[in-house]
Protein backbone atom coordinates (compact mmCIF):
# COMPACT_ATOMS: atom_id res chain seq x y z
CA UNK A 1 0.00 0.00 0.00
CA UNK A 2 2.57 2.23 1.10
CA UNK A 3 4.46 1.62 -2.23
CA UNK A 4 0.71 2.47 -4.34
CA UNK A 5 0.96 5.82 -2.30
CA UNK A 6 3.77 6.77 -2.91
CA UNK A 7 3.33 5.74 -6.74
CA UNK A 8 0.03 8.42 -6.44
CA UNK A 9 2.09 11.10 -5.23
CA UNK A 10 4.80 10.79 -8.08
CA UNK A 11 2.32 10.49 -10.76
CA UNK A 12 1.05 13.94 -9.30
CA UNK A 13 3.96 15.72 -8.95
CA UNK A 14 4.54 14.44 -12.76
CA UNK A 15 1.24 16.04 -14.06
CA UNK A 16 1.92 19.28 -11.98
CA UNK A 17 4.98 19.47 -13.71
CA UNK A 18 3.58 18.73 -16.80
CA UNK A 19 1.10 21.20 -16.76
CA UNK A 20 3.91 23.95 -16.04
CA UNK A 21 3.96 26.54 -18.49
CA UNK A 22 7.64 26.88 -20.15
CA UNK A 23 10.05 28.92 -19.09
CA UNK A 24 10.14 31.06 -22.71
CA UNK A 25 13.71 32.66 -23.98
CA UNK A 26 12.22 36.08 -23.24
CA UNK A 27 11.75 35.13 -19.65
CA UNK A 28 15.18 33.54 -19.48
CA UNK A 29 16.77 36.54 -20.83
CA UNK A 30 15.30 38.61 -17.82
CA UNK A 31 16.51 36.77 -15.48
CA UNK A 32 20.00 36.95 -17.04
CA UNK A 33 20.00 40.17 -16.56
CA UNK A 34 19.03 40.70 -13.36
CA UNK A 35 21.74 38.96 -12.45
CA UNK A 36 24.41 40.32 -14.92
CA UNK A 37 23.54 43.73 -13.48
CA UNK A 38 24.22 42.75 -9.94
CA UNK A 39 27.56 41.26 -11.44
CA UNK A 40 28.01 44.37 -12.81
CA UNK A 41 27.37 46.58 -9.98
CA UNK A 42 30.03 44.60 -7.98
CA UNK A 43 32.88 44.72 -11.04
CA UNK A 44 32.41 47.39 -12.72
CA UNK A 45 35.60 47.67 -14.45
CA UNK A 46 35.53 47.30 -18.24
CA UNK A 47 38.96 45.97 -19.87
CA UNK A 48 37.34 43.53 -22.62
CA UNK A 49 33.95 42.65 -24.24
CA UNK A 50 33.80 40.09 -21.71
CA UNK A 51 33.82 42.46 -18.81
CA UNK A 52 30.86 42.62 -16.48
CA UNK A 53 28.83 45.55 -17.55
CA UNK A 54 29.42 44.81 -21.12
CA UNK A 55 28.12 41.47 -20.69
CA UNK A 56 25.17 43.32 -19.36
CA UNK A 57 23.95 45.35 -22.38
CA UNK A 58 25.07 42.58 -24.98
CA UNK A 59 22.29 40.16 -22.58
CA UNK A 60 19.99 43.40 -22.68
CA UNK A 61 20.30 44.39 -26.38
CA UNK A 62 18.95 40.93 -27.16
CA UNK A 63 16.35 40.80 -24.39
CA UNK A 64 14.57 44.33 -26.12
CA UNK A 65 14.67 42.61 -29.25
CA UNK A 66 12.89 39.79 -28.59
CA UNK A 67 10.46 41.86 -26.65
CA UNK A 68 9.84 44.32 -29.77
CA UNK A 69 9.50 41.09 -31.71
CA UNK A 70 6.93 39.39 -29.90
CA UNK A 71 4.85 42.84 -29.13
CA UNK A 72 4.65 43.27 -32.93
CA UNK A 73 3.74 39.14 -33.07
CA UNK A 74 0.69 40.07 -30.75
CA UNK A 75 -0.25 42.89 -32.64
CA UNK A 76 -0.09 41.28 -36.04
CA UNK A 77 -1.99 38.38 -34.53
CA UNK A 78 -4.86 41.33 -33.13
CA UNK A 79 -5.25 42.82 -36.28
CA UNK A 80 -5.86 40.07 -38.49
CA UNK A 81 -9.20 39.58 -37.07
CA UNK A 82 -10.04 43.36 -37.27
CA UNK A 83 -11.05 44.36 -40.71
CA UNK A 84 -10.66 47.66 -39.80
CA UNK A 85 -6.75 47.25 -38.97
CA UNK A 86 -6.21 45.49 -42.03
CA UNK A 87 -4.32 48.22 -44.01
CA UNK A 88 -1.84 48.54 -41.05
CA UNK A 89 -0.87 44.64 -41.14
CA UNK A 90 1.71 45.08 -44.17
CA UNK A 91 3.60 47.84 -42.21
CA UNK A 92 3.27 45.81 -38.59
CA UNK A 93 5.20 42.35 -41.09
CA UNK A 94 7.53 44.98 -42.47
CA UNK A 95 8.72 46.23 -39.29
CA UNK A 96 8.99 42.39 -37.98
CA UNK A 97 11.29 41.27 -40.73
CA UNK A 98 13.37 44.45 -40.68
CA UNK A 99 13.70 43.89 -36.90
CA UNK A 100 14.42 39.77 -37.55
CA UNK A 101 17.16 40.76 -40.15
CA UNK A 102 18.95 43.10 -37.98
CA UNK A 103 22.05 42.13 -36.09
CA UNK A 104 22.48 42.66 -32.60
CA UNK A 105 24.96 45.84 -31.48
CA UNK A 106 28.68 44.70 -31.67
CA UNK A 107 30.72 45.70 -28.67
CA UNK A 108 34.48 46.33 -29.56
CA UNK A 109 37.29 48.37 -28.00
CA UNK A 110 38.53 49.27 -31.26
CA UNK A 111 39.84 52.58 -32.94
CA UNK A 112 36.49 53.92 -32.17
CA UNK A 113 34.70 55.14 -34.75
CA UNK A 114 38.17 56.22 -36.35
CA UNK A 115 39.76 58.77 -34.09
CA UNK A 116 43.33 57.31 -33.13
CA UNK A 117 44.39 57.38 -29.77
CA UNK A 118 46.88 59.42 -30.07
CA UNK A 119 47.19 60.36 -25.81
CA UNK A 120 46.44 56.89 -25.37
CA UNK A 121 42.33 57.78 -24.31
CA UNK A 122 39.96 57.18 -26.94
CA UNK A 123 36.05 57.38 -26.94
CA UNK A 124 33.90 55.13 -27.76
CA UNK A 125 30.20 54.26 -27.84
CA UNK A 126 26.93 54.20 -30.00
CA UNK A 127 25.22 56.13 -27.77
CA UNK A 128 27.75 58.84 -26.60
CA UNK A 129 30.77 60.51 -28.39
CA UNK A 130 33.34 62.52 -28.56
CA UNK A 131 33.19 64.35 -31.79
CA UNK A 132 36.40 66.87 -31.22
CA UNK A 133 38.03 69.34 -28.71
CA UNK A 134 37.80 73.10 -30.13
CA UNK A 135 40.54 75.30 -30.16
CA UNK A 136 38.92 77.57 -27.27
CA UNK A 137 38.79 74.35 -24.96
CA UNK A 138 35.16 73.46 -25.38
CA UNK A 139 34.22 69.80 -26.52
CA UNK A 140 31.67 68.78 -28.99
CA UNK A 141 29.83 65.76 -28.25
CA UNK A 142 27.60 62.85 -29.99
CA UNK A 143 24.38 62.35 -27.56
CA UNK A 144 21.92 60.22 -29.18
CA UNK A 145 22.68 61.82 -32.40
CA UNK A 146 22.18 65.34 -30.92
CA UNK A 147 25.36 67.20 -31.10
CA UNK A 148 25.81 69.37 -27.26
CA UNK A 149 28.65 71.45 -26.66
CA UNK A 150 29.74 71.49 -22.87
CA UNK A 151 33.25 72.50 -21.21
CA UNK A 152 36.71 71.11 -22.47
CA UNK A 153 37.52 67.28 -21.80
CA UNK A 154 40.61 67.95 -22.65
CA UNK A 155 43.17 64.89 -23.78
CA UNK A 156 42.80 63.33 -20.40
CA UNK A 157 39.29 61.62 -20.12
CA UNK A 158 36.72 61.39 -22.81
CA UNK A 159 32.84 60.15 -21.60
CA UNK A 160 31.63 57.82 -24.02
CA UNK A 161 28.69 54.94 -23.32
CA UNK A 162 25.31 55.00 -21.98
CA UNK A 163 25.11 51.68 -21.22
CA UNK A 164 21.55 49.64 -20.10
CA UNK A 165 19.41 52.74 -19.47
CA UNK A 166 21.85 53.63 -16.57
CA UNK A 167 22.94 56.99 -16.55
CA UNK A 168 26.79 55.96 -16.63
CA UNK A 169 29.54 57.44 -18.97
CA UNK A 170 32.48 55.11 -19.85
CA UNK A 171 35.70 56.63 -19.05
CA UNK A 172 38.34 55.03 -21.32
CA UNK A 173 41.77 54.64 -19.72
CA UNK A 174 45.31 54.44 -21.02
CA UNK A 175 45.75 50.95 -24.10
CA UNK A 176 46.55 47.73 -22.69
CA UNK A 177 47.17 44.46 -24.54
CA UNK A 178 45.09 43.48 -27.90
CA UNK A 179 42.18 41.09 -27.02
CA UNK A 180 40.56 38.53 -29.39
CA UNK A 181 37.07 39.49 -30.25
CA UNK A 182 34.88 37.55 -33.04
CA UNK A 183 38.05 35.75 -34.14
CA UNK A 184 40.03 39.16 -34.54
CA UNK A 185 42.26 40.67 -32.39
CA UNK A 186 41.06 44.47 -31.26
CA UNK A 187 43.11 46.82 -29.73
CA UNK A 188 41.32 47.62 -25.51
CA UNK A 189 41.42 50.16 -23.22
CA UNK A 190 41.00 49.80 -19.81
CA UNK A 191 37.86 51.43 -18.79
CA UNK A 192 35.45 52.21 -15.95
CA UNK A 193 31.56 53.64 -15.04
CA UNK A 194 31.33 56.57 -14.71
CA UNK A 195 28.32 59.32 -13.62
CA UNK A 196 27.72 60.70 -17.53
CA UNK A 197 25.06 63.85 -15.50
CA UNK A 198 28.58 64.89 -14.09
CA UNK A 199 29.33 65.43 -17.86
CA UNK A 200 26.22 66.36 -19.78
CA UNK A 201 24.35 69.07 -17.65
CA UNK A 202 20.89 69.48 -20.11
CA UNK A 203 19.89 72.73 -19.28
CA UNK A 204 16.71 73.55 -17.90
CA UNK A 205 14.21 76.82 -17.92
CA UNK A 206 15.08 79.54 -15.73
CA UNK A 207 13.15 80.41 -12.76
CA UNK A 208 11.76 83.95 -13.23
CA UNK A 209 9.69 85.83 -11.67
CA UNK A 210 6.05 86.75 -13.11
CA UNK A 211 2.32 85.95 -12.36
CA UNK A 212 -0.61 84.88 -13.82
CA UNK A 213 -3.56 85.96 -13.27
CA UNK A 214 -6.18 82.99 -14.42
CA UNK A 215 -10.29 83.64 -14.80
CA UNK A 216 -11.33 80.62 -14.31
CA UNK A 217 -15.22 79.17 -15.05
CA UNK A 218 -16.49 75.99 -12.83
CA UNK A 219 -19.93 74.65 -12.06
CA UNK A 220 -21.21 73.85 -8.74
CA UNK A 221 -24.58 72.76 -7.69
CA UNK A 222 -25.98 74.76 -4.68
CA UNK A 223 -29.33 73.55 -2.56
CA UNK A 224 -30.82 76.70 -3.12
CA UNK A 225 -30.26 77.48 -6.90
CA UNK A 226 -29.29 74.20 -8.46
CA UNK A 227 -26.36 74.09 -11.04
CA UNK A 228 -24.26 77.55 -10.79
CA UNK A 229 -21.67 78.91 -13.02
CA UNK A 230 -18.89 80.77 -10.38
CA UNK A 231 -15.97 82.61 -12.06
CA UNK A 232 -13.42 83.40 -9.53
CA UNK A 233 -9.48 84.51 -10.11
CA UNK A 234 -6.47 83.14 -8.78
CA UNK A 235 -2.74 83.80 -9.65
CA UNK A 236 0.14 81.46 -10.53
CA UNK A 237 3.80 81.73 -10.16
CA UNK A 238 5.37 81.35 -13.89
CA UNK A 239 8.19 79.63 -12.62
CA UNK A 240 5.66 77.15 -10.78
CA UNK A 241 3.62 76.24 -13.93
CA UNK A 242 3.33 74.11 -17.10
CA UNK A 243 1.62 73.45 -19.88
CA UNK A 244 1.16 70.02 -21.34
CA UNK A 245 0.31 70.04 -25.07
CA UNK A 246 -2.24 66.93 -25.59
CA UNK A 247 -1.93 65.01 -28.91
CA UNK A 248 -1.65 67.33 -31.28
CA UNK A 249 -0.98 65.40 -34.28
CA UNK A 250 0.19 65.65 -37.77
CA UNK A 251 -2.87 63.47 -38.68
CA UNK A 252 -5.54 61.54 -37.25
CA UNK A 253 -8.24 58.58 -38.85
CA UNK A 254 -11.16 61.17 -38.94
CA UNK A 255 -10.27 63.94 -41.26
CA UNK A 256 -12.35 66.95 -40.29
CA UNK A 257 -11.19 66.31 -36.81
CA UNK A 258 -7.07 66.91 -37.98
CA UNK A 259 -8.54 69.59 -39.86
CA UNK A 260 -9.93 71.16 -36.72
CA UNK A 261 -6.58 70.72 -35.28
CA UNK A 262 -4.79 72.40 -38.21
CA UNK A 263 -6.91 75.72 -37.44
CA UNK A 264 -6.04 75.35 -33.87
CA UNK A 265 -2.29 75.35 -34.37
CA UNK A 266 -1.38 78.26 -35.02
CA UNK A 267 -3.62 79.91 -32.43
CA UNK A 268 -2.44 77.67 -29.73
CA UNK A 269 1.39 78.42 -30.88
CA UNK A 270 0.75 81.87 -30.35
CA UNK A 271 -0.32 81.58 -26.69
CA UNK A 272 2.61 79.06 -26.36
CA UNK A 273 4.75 81.80 -27.53
CA UNK A 274 3.82 84.16 -25.58
CA UNK A 275 3.56 81.86 -22.29
CA UNK A 276 7.00 80.25 -22.81
CA UNK A 277 8.31 84.20 -23.22
CA UNK A 278 6.73 84.65 -19.75
CA UNK A 279 8.40 81.91 -17.87
CA UNK A 280 5.77 79.13 -18.33
CA UNK A 281 7.26 75.26 -18.80
CA UNK A 282 5.73 74.13 -22.25
CA UNK A 283 5.46 70.17 -22.15
CA UNK A 284 4.86 68.92 -25.52
CA UNK A 285 2.90 65.56 -24.96
CA UNK A 286 2.32 63.76 -28.59
CA UNK A 287 1.55 60.20 -27.05
CA UNK A 288 2.82 57.57 -29.08
CA UNK A 289 5.34 59.22 -31.32
CA UNK A 290 8.65 59.96 -28.34
CA UNK A 291 10.27 57.17 -30.93
CA UNK A 292 10.92 60.16 -33.34
CA UNK A 293 12.26 62.75 -30.66
CA UNK A 294 14.60 59.86 -29.31
CA UNK A 295 17.77 61.58 -28.21
CA UNK A 296 16.66 65.33 -28.50
CA UNK A 297 17.39 67.50 -25.61
CA UNK A 298 13.53 68.13 -25.28
CA UNK A 299 13.03 64.56 -24.70
CA UNK A 300 16.10 64.32 -22.41
CA UNK A 301 15.52 67.04 -20.64
CA UNK A 302 11.71 65.36 -19.06
CA UNK A 303 13.57 61.46 -19.56
CA UNK A 304 15.98 62.84 -17.09
CA UNK A 305 13.96 64.33 -14.34
CA UNK A 306 14.88 63.15 -10.64
CA UNK A 307 12.17 60.12 -9.75
CA UNK A 308 9.88 60.80 -7.56
CA UNK A 309 6.72 58.67 -5.46
CA UNK A 310 3.73 59.83 -6.34
CA UNK A 311 0.73 60.09 -3.50
CA UNK A 312 -1.60 57.97 -5.95
CA UNK A 313 0.01 55.04 -8.60
CA UNK A 314 0.04 56.90 -12.22
CA UNK A 315 -2.07 54.65 -15.06
CA UNK A 316 -1.84 54.67 -18.53
CA UNK A 317 -5.06 55.33 -18.66
CA UNK A 318 -7.15 57.18 -16.06
CA UNK A 319 -10.88 56.34 -16.61
CA UNK A 320 -13.42 57.89 -15.00
CA UNK A 321 -14.38 57.06 -11.42
CA UNK A 322 -18.19 56.60 -11.42
CA UNK A 323 -18.07 57.01 -7.96
CA UNK A 324 -17.51 60.43 -8.06
CA UNK A 325 -17.83 61.16 -11.79
CA UNK A 326 -20.92 60.80 -13.56
CA UNK A 327 -20.89 59.53 -17.40
CA UNK A 328 -20.85 62.52 -19.91
CA UNK A 329 -22.37 63.54 -22.90
CA UNK A 330 -21.68 63.35 -25.77
CA UNK A 331 -21.76 59.28 -25.60
CA UNK A 332 -18.58 57.60 -25.83
CA UNK A 333 -19.51 55.07 -28.96
CA UNK A 334 -17.83 53.37 -31.78
CA UNK A 335 -19.02 56.02 -34.34
CA UNK A 336 -17.20 59.75 -32.73
CA UNK A 337 -16.12 61.12 -35.98
CA UNK A 338 -18.20 63.21 -37.37
CA UNK A 339 -16.88 62.45 -41.28
CA UNK A 340 -19.44 62.14 -44.02
CA UNK A 341 -17.92 58.87 -44.47
CA UNK A 342 -15.61 57.20 -42.21
CA UNK A 343 -12.27 56.09 -43.28
CA UNK A 344 -10.48 53.20 -41.64
CA UNK A 345 -9.99 53.40 -37.80
CA UNK A 346 -6.01 53.18 -37.81
CA UNK A 347 -2.84 55.21 -36.73
CA UNK A 348 -1.99 57.90 -39.25
CA UNK A 349 -0.38 60.43 -36.62
CA UNK A 350 3.72 60.06 -37.08
CA UNK A 351 4.69 63.23 -34.64
CA UNK A 352 2.96 66.52 -33.11
CA UNK A 353 1.38 69.67 -35.77
CA UNK A 354 4.34 70.93 -38.23
CA UNK A 355 2.21 74.51 -36.93
CA UNK A 356 3.59 73.92 -33.46
CA UNK A 357 7.16 75.42 -32.16
CA UNK A 358 8.94 72.39 -30.11
CA UNK A 359 12.17 74.91 -28.91
CA UNK A 360 13.85 76.66 -25.99
CA UNK A 361 13.72 75.11 -22.73
CA UNK A 362 10.38 73.01 -23.90
CA UNK A 363 10.05 69.14 -22.94
CA UNK A 364 8.89 66.50 -24.84
CA UNK A 365 7.03 63.19 -22.94
CA UNK A 366 4.03 60.78 -23.34
CA UNK A 367 4.60 59.64 -20.09
CA UNK A 368 2.44 60.61 -16.91
CA UNK A 369 5.05 59.42 -14.66
CA UNK A 370 8.32 61.28 -16.68
CA UNK A 371 6.10 64.32 -16.40
CA UNK A 372 5.85 63.90 -12.17
CA UNK A 373 9.09 63.59 -12.19
CA UNK A 374 9.71 66.67 -13.76
CA UNK A 375 7.02 68.68 -12.36
CA UNK A 376 8.56 67.71 -8.63
CA UNK A 377 11.90 68.49 -9.38
CA UNK A 378 11.56 71.86 -10.73
CA UNK A 379 8.89 73.02 -8.33
CA UNK A 380 6.14 72.84 -10.69
CA UNK A 381 2.87 72.73 -9.21
CA UNK A 382 0.46 74.16 -12.01
CA UNK A 383 -0.60 72.18 -15.03
CA UNK A 384 -2.81 73.79 -17.85
CA UNK A 385 -4.10 71.34 -20.04
CA UNK A 386 -4.59 71.82 -24.13
CA UNK A 387 -5.03 69.88 -27.34
CA UNK A 388 -7.21 66.98 -28.17
CA UNK A 389 -9.76 65.29 -27.82
CA UNK A 390 -11.41 66.82 -24.74
CA UNK A 391 -13.47 63.82 -24.30
CA UNK A 392 -10.53 61.15 -24.59
CA UNK A 393 -7.04 61.98 -23.95
CA UNK A 394 -7.26 64.91 -22.08
CA UNK A 395 -8.95 63.72 -19.30
CA UNK A 396 -7.40 59.95 -19.62
CA UNK A 397 -4.00 59.91 -20.26
CA UNK A 398 -1.43 59.37 -17.74
CA UNK A 399 -0.75 63.33 -17.72
CA UNK A 400 -4.33 64.26 -18.48
CA UNK A 401 -6.73 66.34 -16.00
CA UNK A 402 -7.92 63.32 -14.12
CA UNK A 403 -4.50 61.87 -13.22
CA UNK A 404 -2.24 64.95 -12.83
CA UNK A 405 -5.53 65.80 -10.38
CA UNK A 406 -4.99 62.75 -8.20
CA UNK A 407 -1.67 63.71 -7.84
CA UNK A 408 -1.91 66.59 -6.20
CA UNK A 409 -1.51 68.77 -8.85
CA UNK A 410 -4.01 72.09 -9.42
CA UNK A 411 -5.23 71.27 -12.94
CA UNK A 412 -7.07 73.94 -15.10
CA UNK A 413 -8.94 73.42 -18.96
CA UNK A 414 -7.63 75.99 -22.05
CA UNK A 415 -11.24 75.82 -23.35
CA UNK A 416 -10.56 77.53 -26.24
CA UNK A 417 -7.93 75.48 -27.64
CA UNK A 418 -9.35 71.97 -27.07
CA UNK A 419 -11.76 69.88 -29.47
CA UNK A 420 -14.00 66.74 -28.95
CA UNK A 421 -14.49 64.14 -30.92
CA UNK A 422 -18.34 63.88 -31.27
CA UNK A 423 -20.68 63.17 -34.54
CA UNK A 424 -23.36 64.73 -34.23
CA UNK A 425 -25.69 62.19 -35.60
CA UNK A 426 -24.54 60.42 -31.85
CA UNK A 427 -26.76 61.27 -28.66
CA UNK A 428 -27.11 64.08 -27.29
CA UNK A 429 -28.22 64.83 -31.13
CA UNK A 430 -26.10 68.52 -31.05
CA UNK A 431 -23.89 70.27 -33.27
CA UNK A 432 -19.94 69.63 -33.16
CA UNK A 433 -19.43 72.88 -31.19
CA UNK A 434 -21.99 72.34 -28.73
CA UNK A 435 -20.92 68.89 -27.91
CA UNK A 436 -17.52 70.24 -27.38
CA UNK A 437 -18.95 72.37 -24.70
CA UNK A 438 -20.93 70.08 -22.96
CA UNK A 439 -17.82 68.03 -22.41
CA UNK A 440 -15.91 71.52 -21.28
CA UNK A 441 -18.99 72.23 -18.56
CA UNK A 442 -18.67 68.34 -17.43
CA UNK A 443 -15.19 69.31 -16.69
CA UNK A 444 -15.76 72.06 -14.82
CA UNK A 445 -18.01 70.40 -12.69
CA UNK A 446 -16.57 67.38 -11.93
CA UNK A 447 -13.15 67.44 -12.65
CA UNK A 448 -11.40 71.37 -12.79
CA UNK A 449 -12.26 74.75 -13.71
CA UNK A 450 -11.29 75.98 -17.33
CA UNK A 451 -9.92 79.34 -18.44
CA UNK A 452 -9.59 81.15 -21.49
CA UNK A 453 -6.05 81.03 -22.93
CA UNK A 454 -5.35 84.60 -23.38
CA UNK A 455 -4.72 84.30 -19.62
CA UNK A 456 -1.67 82.83 -20.90
CA UNK A 457 0.19 85.75 -22.50
CA UNK A 458 0.64 87.93 -20.06
CA UNK A 459 1.52 88.59 -16.15
CA UNK A 460 0.30 90.85 -13.59
CA UNK A 461 1.99 94.31 -13.82
CA UNK A 462 4.74 94.71 -12.52
CA UNK A 463 5.69 91.56 -10.75
CA UNK A 464 7.83 89.99 -13.49
CA UNK A 465 10.63 92.14 -11.89
CA UNK A 466 13.35 92.96 -12.23
CA UNK A 467 15.11 91.75 -9.41
CA UNK A 468 18.42 91.97 -7.11
CA UNK A 469 21.19 89.78 -9.06
CA UNK A 470 21.46 86.08 -7.72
Amino acid sequence: MRLIAWLVVLASCCLVLAQEKPVSELEKLQAATVEARKAAAADPTIKNAESKPVVVYLIEQKRRRLSSIAGLRQRIEKHQADKNQENLLPILKEQLAELERKPLDQVSFDLAYGYPPTTGLVGYSKKVRLIENNSDGKSIILVDNTALVIEGLGTSQYPSGKFFNVEKAILVGAQGSDQLFQGTMKKSYAATLVDLEAVLKIPNRPKVPGMLRLNLRERRDEPAAGLKVIERSIEWQVSETAIIVCDMWDDHHCKIAAQRVGVMAPRMNHVLTAARDRGVMIIHAPSETMNLYAGTLFRTRIERAKPAQPPVPIERRCVRDPNREPATLPVDTQLDCDDAELGPVVRFHTRQHAGLDIIGFDGISDSGQEIYNFCQQEGIKNIVLMGAHTNYCIVNRSFGIRQMARVGMNVVLARDLTDALYDPREPPFVSHARGTEIVVEHIEKYLCPSILSVDLTHVVSGSDGPVASK
